[in-house]
């Protein structure tokens, strides 16, 4: 079980305390927090208005004051008083459609710190409306180009991708890139036959992830199976359109 004080000054309703200490919501907050502790560890010089956001909405007095509020919201102070001399099966049984009415709130603010600290840790930032036929143009990913492992990949929802750190070959090491001369949406980079062996590695591992192409803070595909490589050339498709892709191509060469 959790340990709150009834005397923290944040709280002006000892009940809705007494509540809260008589389960470990605030425990499984601390616990599922644990994979965003880069985020609340950055110095002052790399925070961002993005990351102050989260540092303030997800800390562990603001999630012990969202909770108080879900309590209040949700049980009367009669309810609460009632409540105090029980044990926490007993509240359950109580009303036990009520109490899964405010777990419901406490799963909703487990799904948005997820989501939102994956996001964070990933680069990715919003910047437009979603659109199906143009799946990464309304956010860009502020990394480095390169190849990147890309986790929990859903089309329908792109932006919550989850990108590594670090890159699985980074974009510095693309020996030339160029576009398809026909109107294909596709974009070719050259690689060394290290990294053509990284690639094939990779997806030949029985627990293999999607690769992430971040060409200027853009995912250029993601690619969910051994990509098609000829003659060192790497083959990707792409939903950009040539004249972007053209673009991207053209930044990778001017740094060679």
């Amino acid at each position: 079980m959790s340990s709150v004080s009834c005397s923290s000054q944040n709280y002006k309703d000892d009940d809705a305390l007494i509540f809260l200490n008589k389960f470990d919501f605030v425990d499984q907050f601390i616990e599922n927090s644990k994979p965003f502790a880069p985020l609340f560890h950055l110095d002052k010089e790399n925070l961002n208005k993005s990351i102050s956001e989260f540092q303030n909405k997800y800390s562990s007095e603001a999630i012990k004051a969202k909770l108080v509020q879900f309590i209040k919201e949700t049980f009367s102070k009669e309810e609460l008083s009632k409540m105090k001399d029980l044990d926490a099966d007993a509240i359950v049984d109580l009303d036990k459609e009520k109490f899964k009415s405010f777990e419901k709130k406490i799963e909703k603010l487990f799904d948005d710190q997820y989501i939102e600290g994956n996001r964070l840790l990933s680069g990715i930032e919003i910047t437009g409306i979603p659109n199906q036929s143009r799946p990464f143009e309304f956010f860009t990913v502020n990394k480095p180009n390169g190849l990147y492992i890309a986790s929990a990949f859903d089309s329908y929802l792109p932006q919550n991708v989850q990108i590594s750190q670090e890159p699985l070959i980074k974009g510095s090491d693309f020996l030339s890139s160029r576009t398809s001369e026909s109107e294909s949406q596709q974009i070719f980079i050259e690689l060394d036959p290290k990294d053509q062996n990284t690639i094939i590695k990779h997806f030949s591992n029985l627990q293999k992830e999607p690769l992430a192409l971040i060409i200027n803070k853009r995912i250029i595909n993601i690619i969910s199976d051994t990509p098609k490589i000829n003659n060192n050339i790497l083959v990707i498709y792409s939903p950009w359109s040539k004249d972007k892709l053209q673009m991207f191509s053209d930044s990778i060469n001017k740094k060679h």
